[in-house]
């Protein structure tokens, strides 16, 4: 029997149906450094994608842990040694925790973020004033007309007011507070918006689509291998792959506030392998393709188990050809395509191999079945002692014709061609074959 080969197609790579997934939801909690005999202290986090992050921060300062679990591993000391730990557990949006040399129970105070959108009239700026959580008092902002900013670190409950307006609105977290146009009337305050994070788990920078919070569609560009915040954004938004109007791949339900959203693209099999009866000395070939982040490396096993030397590394596309069958090819066959971001195991695939004349005539030493007139012109009888399945197979492997449980049968060729022919008799767990010709 001749080595087996394997051959692999490589065509242009393709872009799968990517995957969508929620990992996990994220919180923004703050620290409040209190600590006065040490100037400056760093401290040590696990962010939602579980990497250590480190801050280092002065005295007397407030900082922003945007991007954490909702159950926070935070500390002091070094990467590898906690010298202070929090155990308080579950953290709630916009908690405080003070540092005095260790990490306390969680301030009841609450810190909020929430966006402020100006004047949509060209040429015209609108100051705004809120009270600033890390300076514990009143602070300003001035926004062009129509822009949109973040204020990240606010009082809860903190009073806005605008230059342009005598209303004192009361912010609370995910608040939108909006001046479409001139005029005080028109100063409010709009709550649904949500901030999420998107992580791009390619090899290649990739662009997503979601709804502001003003149900616009928008952009985000998000690196290989990147984690980015993406916040303003409607409480009814989805995040998807495409354009503004088609989506061609989307993580299907609405998001939620501090929603961790992972894209990938793990190998699918497209083409499974299909079975195949052969008769002993022809070629066979098994295909498949898979679509996917490349580089896609395939691993064909029969009956399971790995086929040596049957791998391959690269394309969309991959075969496998024994080129000449024995009896000792029969089995199932399939093939596992995998990437750095996951596996697709592809249906099995069953390989029947018909036995020659040659090798069936060492199994009919015990006679218990004939086959007459052979050579024949239009009908052949096939007689059994006992019942028996009884396949006809062309020499290629195609079976013209099958009868179940049967003793005596007859068969008449409509529309196959002159030429030998292999019958395959099957009595209890005995399987007698043989040849049979055909000549119209």
């Amino acid at each position: 029997m001749f080595a087996r080969l394997l051959v692999l197609i490589l065509v242009s790579i393709v872009l799968s149906a990517p995957l969508f997934t929620k990992t996990k939801g994220t919180t923004s909690f703050w620290v409040d450094n209190i600590y006065t005999e040490d100037p400056t202290k760093e401290f040590f986090y696990n962010d939602a994608n579980g990497i250590i992050c480190s801050t280092t921060t002065s005295t007397g300062q407030v900082f922003e842990i945007p991007f954490s679990n909702t159950t926070p591993i935070l500390w002091t000391g070094s990467r590898v040694q906690k010298v202070a730990e929090y155990t308080g557990g579950v953290l709630t949006q916009g908690t405080v925790i003070s540092y005095d040399g260790g990490l306390n129970t969680p301030s009841t105070t609450r810190y909020i973020a929430f966006y402020i959108k100006s004047s949509t009239n060209p040429g015209y700026s609108t100051w705004f004033k809120y009270t600033d959580a890390t300076k514990g008092a009143t602070d300003s902002v001035e926004l062009a007309s129509g822009e949109i900013r973040e204020i990240p670190c606010a009082t809860n409950g903190t009073e806005v007011t605008c230059s342009r307006s005598t209303k004192v609105l009361i912010a609370n977290y995910g608040d939108r507070i909006i001046i479409p146009q001139r005029g005080g009337m028109y100063f409010n305050k709009y709550g649904g918006f949500i901030s999420f994070w998107i992580k791009n788990q390619t090899a290649t920078p990739a662009t997503f689509w979601y709804n502001n919070a003003d149900s616009t569609a928008q952009s985000v560009a998000v690196a290989a291998n990147a984690t980015v915040e993406v916040n303003y954004v409607s409480l009814y938004t989805n995040v998807w792959i495409g354009t503004a109007t088609t989506k061609t791949a989307q993580y299907p339900v609405f998001l939620q506030k501090g929603d961790l959203i992972t894209y990938s693209n793990p190998p699918t099999i497209t083409t499974h392998p299909q079975s195949q009866t052969i008769a002993v000395g022809n070629s066979v070939t098994f295909t498949s393709d898979a679509s996917g982040q490349q580089t896609i490396t395939y691993q064909w096993q029969k009956n399971d188990i790995n086929i040596t030397n049957a791998i391959s590394v690269g394309g969309t596309s991959t075969s496998y050809t024994i080129p000449s069958v024995s009896l000792n090819d029969g089995g199932t066959y399939r093939v596992i395509a995998t990437n750095s971001l996951g596996a697709d195991t592809s249906n099995q695939a069953s390989l029947s191999v018909v036995p020659t004349a040659i090798e069936g005539m060492l199994l009919t030493n015990n006679i218990q079945w004939s086959a007459s007139p052979n050579p024949f012109s239009s009908e052949i009888r096939i007689s059994s002692i006992l019942n028996a399945d009884i396949d006809i197979f062309s020499l290629t492997g195609q079976k013209v014709a099958g009868f179940k449980n049967v003793r005596h049968v007859s068969w008449k060729p409509l529309n196959e061609a002159s030429g030998t022919y292999i019958i395959k008799v099957n009595v209890g767990e005995k399987t007698y074959n043989d040849q049979i010709h055909f000549t119209k």
